[in-house]
């Protein structure tokens, strides 16, 4: 005995459920490219990270070199920085970098980015126009992200000058990342 030739509703159901999967995955396609396209913007506009520290080993820079510890609202004092950012460019130009930040705990965590003022050598603060997007973070257990740093060069910073300041995540434990803000041109 044959079977019934399926009626044109089932067609119809079969075409939708089709339709939706090709639409599914042309958003994610999507999605990739411009996330991809992001990082890339990020990776050419950066000259790149300098001086990662691998745990377990001593850092290669010297003391001197060491991002000065600053007190924050809290009065808690943060752990050194295991990573070093260097954001670099010319006066005016907006120098930018990325770091990732992952929530290692096994449960969601939420937080904000928070970046210190920077400071010139003597420790005086330094007026920069910083952003950094995502600022606010939603992260589920062992879910990371990459946060993209964009600062803009004053002009009234001295060229070669190291102007220091840190980036740390309040509300879920990343630690503490050193960020060097240099001018290039004189």
């Amino acid at each position: 005995m044959a079977e019934p030739r399926p009626t044109a509703g089932a067609d119809d159901l079969v075409r939708r459920i089709v339709d939706a999967n090709v639409s599914y995955y042309k958003a994610w396609g999507a999605l990739v490219t411009d996330w991809l396209a992001e990082v890339t913007a990020v990776v050419q506009a950066t000259p790149g990270v300098v001086s990662l520290q691998t745990p377990g080993r001593p850092a290669t820079h010297s003391h001197d070199d060491a991002p000065a510890t600053h007190q924050h609202a809290t009065g808690d004092v943060p752990a050194p920085a295991a990573a070093l950012l260097v954001l670099e460019g010319p006066a005016g130009a907006e120098a930018a970098g990325a770091f990732e930040v992952e929530n290692v705990l096994d449960a969601a965590a939420a937080g904000v980015v928070v970046v210190d003022p920077f400071r010139d050598p003597s420790g005086q603060p330094v007026d920069v126009e910083v952003t950094v997007t995502p600022s606010t973070l939603d992260l589920a257990a062992k879910e990371s992200v990459v946060v993209s740093l964009r600062a803009t060069v004053p002009d009234t910073v001295v060229a070669g000058v190291d102007h220091r300041s840190t980036v740390r995540v309040d509300g879920i434990p990343a630690g503490t990342i050193a960020v060097v803000l240099r001018r290039t041109d004189a």
